[in-house]
């Protein structure tokens, strides 16, 4: 939510930009590049707001597998977040592709 009152909606490209170097291993291309402009903060946000109502209605149903369940959802989250955040086309195909996994258990729970 602070993010978006920190947004100049003006600025067309990125705003809050990084680059994270994934290690020292001589690798050249081993980084990710993060940032966020208007439409990833706005999925960013409603991904905030459909995880927290899947952990408010877990706790109304009876379900067997609880902690599993709030891992996998919480696995998820962290997947969503980070394919809205990326700045190139691969990282999010290979970031949003790998949300397959988790959700074929938590269907399968």
């Amino acid at each position: 939510m602070i993010l978006l009152g920190l947004l100049d909606r003006s600025y067309v490209s990125y705003q809050f930009s990084a680059i994270l170097n994934l290690g020292n291993l001589n690798i050249p291309f081993l980084f990710i590049g993060l940032g966020i402009d208007g439409l990833s903060l706005s999925f960013i946000l409603l991904t905030v707001l459909i995880t927290l109502l899947c952990f408010i209605t877990v706790f109304d149903r009876n379900i067997l597998f609880i902690k599993e369940y709030s891992y996998i959802i919480l696995v998820i989250f962290f997947l969503l977040i980070l394919s809205f955040l990326v700045t190139d086309l691969f990282s999010f195909f290979f970031l949003f592709e790998s949300i397959i996994l988790p959700m074929f258990l938590l269907i399968g729970i």
